[in-house]
């Protein structure tokens, strides 16, 4: 099994699961922080969310320019973008070849 396989394998596995545990995120408490220098758990599902974004950009146009302070969407809404783009990474990655991924 190569890294790429790997990979995909490793997402397609972990996608289920952590799209899960974010649905289990009460909307109604995501200005959630630990303490004030923390970012909020709005924040952090949006960062995440538009980590996934720069990698797929990456992934098939070989640049990326962050906008993750773009204004945060509705918890439903970066829930559709996580998976939506989650699985496109997924895709994208799995026809890559073996010389496009290292």
């Amino acid at each position: 099994m190569t890294l790429r396989e790997f990979y995909v394998e490793r997402r397609r596995a972990e996608l289920p699961v952590f799209i899960s545990v974010l649905k289990a995120l009460p909307a109604d408490r995501m200005s959630y922080q630990p303490n004030e220098r923390c970012p909020s758990a709005e924040r952090l599902v949006w960062t995440l969310t538009w980590e996934l974004r720069n990698c797929l950009e990456v992934a098939k146009e070989n640049r990326t320019e962050w906008h993750g302070s773009d204004p945060t969407p509705t918890l439903d809404e970066m829930l559709r973008l996580f998976e939506k783009w989650s699985n496109e990474l997924i895709d994208v990655v799995a026809r890559m070849t073996e010389e496009a991924w290292t």
